[in-house]
């Protein structure tokens, strides 16, 4: 299989806000840590997971260099996702999507992978994904957008952003050509194109910050109501699906304006350390990754020793 995969190969603005500065010494002293006042949904749920981890991603902080595989096979599926939605719809294909895929892979992955035997894996993997994609989801539509920045500023002066994989109408045929222009949907779906084995159900979907940002932020950025906010799963060929209110889309924003309140207010960043310190890219540097309490070593009751 890997053969068919290097063969396939062959032939085959938005104004960045700059963070301020972690700590700056002046002739008064050091100055206290600083959330920007411009977010992603990644910072945020960063902040709610460890506010530490949330204030070093956006400051600057060396990170452990790291180049997860199965993160750039992710990369390259997304890419070949978009490739296929310029594709006319008509012309969309089992086939087509593979030759997304080899067309943009070089690009993708660059020197990801540790020899030729790992990339026709993870070749391999991604074909199945999109095969499995093309199987059951319809790719006869026309999207909105793909691959957009969205960014809404909330009442409390604090920017979020996120980037959406592809924009839907909601109504089918609601997209169309008038006189050479097309015409706005009335709403509008957001999907984002998931490709890791974790599925989110969709009861647990208005949780997510990244939901949450791609309802308020694409809402604000295409002036139309977001009906539904949708993840993909592609290898599984799953989606779950949120279909906010208009009250949940208020609660929403409020949510995030106490969230991001809270973000540029905090001097203290106070870290939250658990068992998500072993995929911290700032362990390295955090005397208290990893740490553990008497308190939090819960022993049942039954044990054979």
């Amino acid at each position: 299989m890997r053969g068919s995969f290097e063969q396939g190969v062959r032939m085959g603005s938005i104004n960045e806000v700059q963070p301020e500065t972690i700590r700056t010494d002046t002739a008064d002293g050091p100055l206290s840590p600083r959330m920007p006042w411009r977010l992603s949904a990644t910072a945020i749920d960063r902040y709610r997971l460890c506010p530490r981890q949330a204030l070093w991603s956006v400051t600057g902080v060396a990170r452990a260099q790291r180049r997860d595989p199965a993160l750039v096979m992710g990369t390259a599926v997304h890419r070949a996702l978009q490739k296929l939605w310029g594709v006319r719809p008509e012309l969309r294909s089992e086939a087509v999507a593979h030759r997304c895929l080899r067309s943009v892979w070089r690009r993708a992955v660059g020197d990801a992978f540790e020899s030729r035997e790992a990339e026709g894996f993870y070749g391999e993997t991604a074909l199945a994904m999109l095969t499995s994609f093309c199987s059951v989801f319809d790719t006869t539509g026309r999207a909105v957008a793909c691959e957009r920045s969205v960014k809404a500023r909330l009442p409390n002066g604090v920017e979020i952003y996120g980037r959406v994989d592809r924009v839907d109408p909601s109504h089918p045929g609601d997209y169309r050509e008038v006189g050479g222009c097309m015409v706005m949907p009335r709403a509008i779906d957001v999907i984002d194109y998931k490709t890791g084995r974790y599925i989110i159900d969709s009861l647990d979907l208005p949780d997510e910050s990244a939901a949450q940002v791609y309802l308020v932020a694409a809402g604000a950025q295409f002036n139309r109501p977001v009906r539904r906010v949708r993840y993909v799963y592609v290898a599984a060929g799953v989606e779950s699906r949120w279909e906010p209110e208009d009250e949940d889309v208020e609660a929403v924003r409020s949510g995030l304006i106490r969230i991001t309140s809270a973000m540029v207010a905090d001097r203290v960043f106070e870290p939250a350390p658990g068992d998500h310190c072993a995929r911290c890219e700032f362990a390295h540097l955090c005397p208290e990754a990893g740490r553990v309490e008497l308190d939090q070593l819960e022993v049942p009751d039954g044990l054979g020793f």
